[in-house]
């Protein structure tokens, strides 16, 4: 089970294959923590949907650390591109693409990402895009099949991925109830006075 495990030896109960004693354990030597479940998705910040525009950030929390060695090309570096998956449904207006583990499918067009920068204090990765997201269907798979996992080696959502959908939309064609076009000027002829 998850824990952690605090063992107190006093000294000279065992030896080693020379006959020497064990020191007394001390406060900093005497802990085990076991940890048997893989990270997992704590809070994304993207919508599911959005209109006019989509982003060109967004943010990832975790519920605990993540795998980050200095650099960001390593396979399951929490900072590699390569661990988020943002694609772009295809002609067919479905989403081929289900896992990282098998990779872009059929129609469906890969998003680019720019670059992936991790807050170990908060748990948090940003992922930055080239451009603002257009008018479409997209769908987000974080890596939990192929490669992100935790400080001890287990794989986020034990082994799967991590998938939300959104879309951004047209702006509405329906005016509001004023009549009058958002974010638009809309000139009004001289009115009698009184």
């Amino acid at each position: 089970s998850e824990g952690t495990i605090t063992i107190s030896m006093p000294a000279g109960k065992v030896t080693d294959t020379y006959g020497n004693p064990n020191l007394a354990s001390t406060s900093t030597d005497n802990q085990v923590t076991y940890d048997t479940s893989g990270p997992t998705v704590a809070e994304l910040s993207l919508e599911v949907t959005y209109t006019r525009k989509g982003p060109d950030r967004f943010t990832i929390t975790f519920d605990e650390r993540l795998y980050d060695p200095i650099g960001n090309s390593e396979t399951n570096d929490v900072t590699n591109p390569a661990n988020y998956l943002l694609v772009e449904s295809g002609s067919n207006q479905l989403f081929d693409t289900t896992t990282c583990a098998e990779g872009l499918m059929d129609d469906d067009t890969q998003i680019p990402i720019s670059n992936v920068t991790y807050d170990e204090g908060n748990l948090q990765v940003t992922v930055e895009l080239l451009n603002t997201l257009p008018i479409d269907s997209y769908r987000l798979l974080i890596c939990g099949t192929t490669s992100l996992y935790n400080l001890t080696e287990l794989p986020l959502n034990d082994g799967e991925d991590t998938v939300f959908d959104f879309k951004v939309l047209p702006a509405p064609t329906t005016l509001p109830e004023t009549g009058f076009a958002p974010g638009t000027e809309t000139p009004l002829s001289a009115q009698p006075d009184g």
